[in-house]
């Protein structure tokens, strides 16, 4: 699944309102554990998600050229508190 929001609907919160429905959804179904990646240059949606409590685990190097630029994939994870 993917997510992103528009331009003019970006650092108003809604990014945060559908992270934390989402992450409530995946842990009310029973899931213990939530991974994402995001683009390294992506720095409001990686703090969004450290917020949310995502832990790093990992960086793809190089995983995105796109007009003449490379940028990493940051891997993270959240477990549910039952886990």
């Amino acid at each position: 699944m993917g997510m992103g929001l528009l331009p003019q609907y970006r650092g108003q919160g809604y990014g945060q309102r559908l992270a934390e429905a989402t992450v409530e959804a995946a842990f009310k179904v029973g899931m213990e554990r939530i991974e994402l990646e995001v683009f390294a240059s992506n720095l409001p949606a990686i703090r969004l998600y450290e917020k949310l409590g995502f832990q790093h685990e990992g960086l793809k190097r190089r995983f995105r050229k796109l007009d003449g630029a490379y940028d990493d994939n940051v891997m993270m994870a959240l477990f549910s508190a039952s886990a």
